[in-house]
């Protein structure tokens, strides 16, 4: 097993973390959400893994790359330059406060129900 799978395997999860994703009617609803927020950045890969936490920080943390930085122990450069390339792969603007959700809510989807909802690497 690698360590990737087994980190997701063993959590403890508290259901405020996770309600709106369990309030989720089916699965292809799941699945339209996050292709529609987070685009190529679905791709399961490590890269991606990066990118994608990376971007949830920085949005969580109200788009500070200072306190993202420190949270997650990175230069604010390297946050800078993730948060960039993550955008592309979205397609996504923060000047578009219903792409802004989509984007949020797609990165809990793939948080939380990962790898079951990750498009496969090409």
């Amino acid at each position: 097993m690698s360590v990737r799978r087994s980190r997701r395997s063993a959590r403890v999860v508290c259901y405020d973390d996770v309600a709106p994703i369990a309030l989720m009617p089916r699965r292809g609803c799941v699945a339209v959400l996050r292709r529609r927020g987070t685009g190529e950045l679905s791709v399961d890969n490590e890269r991606n893994e990066w990118l994608r936490e990376t971007l949830r920080e920085f949005l969580v943390r109200n788009r500070s790359y200072v306190t993202t930085a420190e949270a997650m122990l990175l230069h604010r450069n390297t946050i800078q330059y993730r948060v960039a390339q993550a955008m592309e792969l979205c397609a996504g603007s923060f000047d578009d406060p219903d792409a802004v959700f989509r984007v949020q809510v797609a990165l809990e989807i793939c948080r939380w129900m990962a790898p079951a909802v990750l498009a496969a690497p090409k």
